[in-house]
């Protein structure tokens, strides 16, 4: 997909704006995957965690302390 955008419109044309969008909507897709998703599986992974918690159960936090 870079190399479409690289190699330039052609002479005494336009550039391929179908190209364009199509790269646009690739970046847009990789970043997705990079980013939110993994975020969203640590929010689930997070929430069903503190769901799961009873009382006497053992916590610590990532500062060091430790509670019941």
């Amino acid at each position: 997909m870079l190399m479409l955008n690289l190699m330039g419109a052609p002479e005494g044309g336009t550039a391929n704006p179908a190209a364009t969008m199509m790269m646009m909507f690739g970046f847009i897709a990789i970043f997705y995957f990079i980013f939110f998703r993994p975020q969203r599986k640590q929010q689930k992974e997070h929430q069903e965690m503190v769901k799961n918690l009873k009382r006497g159960d053992k916590v610590s936090t990532i500062g060091g302390i430790v509670g019941e």
